[in-house]
């Protein structure tokens, strides 16, 4: 699974993603958790970079004040599942980030490592998103991060793993026909030999801390 990830601000996101930078303004976060609200890259007639919360609602959801969230799709059944199955179709979505978490179970304890890509400082996870009326009627944002089978690098510490696009697939997830999408091939377990892992400070366990210091090597690289 993803249930936590970083994104660096830098100049260059407008042009990287193809966007005009929105008025919301945007600022690095390098401790995003769940229920934090984030911008996403989706398409109508054209490229936007809109504001949502992470902790995707399907559109059929009853209760929309206190709705079950969920934060991850399977690359697997994405297309599939009756939660997800409209949103694949409609709301396919990119969600820029810097890098991601995941945790070691070593006893009792936890040990978090994080995974960026050798040579780039922003990329965008595999995501699908919906829109819902929220409790005052204002149009409420929400999306799921895609997960995939962990490559090598990644499965020493756990066995999924966000599902990055490739620069040249970003588009055709973003606009492409749902039926006809190379889901292994744009989904799959993105190249180790492109990234890089190490385990950082324990303070990224508490989600309320931030700082550039939680995505610095506690050692050496794997």
């Amino acid at each position: 699974m993803c249930g936590r990830y970083s994104l660096v601000v830098n100049g260059d996101f407008g042009k990287r993603f193809r966007v005009h930078i929105p008025a919301m303004g945007l600022r690095s976060r390098f401790n995003v958790a769940p229920g934090q609200v984030m911008p996403v890259i989706c398409r109508a007639d054209e490229r936007r970079c809109a504001a949502m919360t992470w902790g995707f609602v399907p559109g059929y959801a009853r209760d929309v004040a206190k709705p079950r969230r969920l934060i991850n799709a399977r690359a697997e059944t994405v297309p599939k599942l009756p939660s997800f199955h409209h949103a694949f179709i409609e709301g396919r979505c990119i969600v820029p980030a810097s890098g991601f978490f995941e945790w070691k179970a070593e006893g009792r304890r936890r040990i978090p490592f994080y995974y960026r890509l050798r040579n780039e400082d922003l990329f965008g996870f595999a995501g699908i998103y919906s829109t819902l009326p929220g409790p005052d009627g204002a149009a409420r944002r929400t999306y799921a991060i895609i997960t995939t089978p962990a490559n090598s690098l990644v499965s020493a510490v756990h066995d999924r793993m966000p599902a990055i696009l490739r620069p040249d697939d970003e588009e055709r997830w973003l606009t492409g026909p749902a039926d006809i999408l190379p889901l292994d091939e744009i989904l799959g377990p993105f190249p180790p030999e492109s990234m890089e892992g190490y385990p950082v400070s324990e303070r990224i366990n508490n989600p309320g801390h931030e700082g550039e210091d939680l995505i610095r090597p506690l050692c050496g690289l794997l």
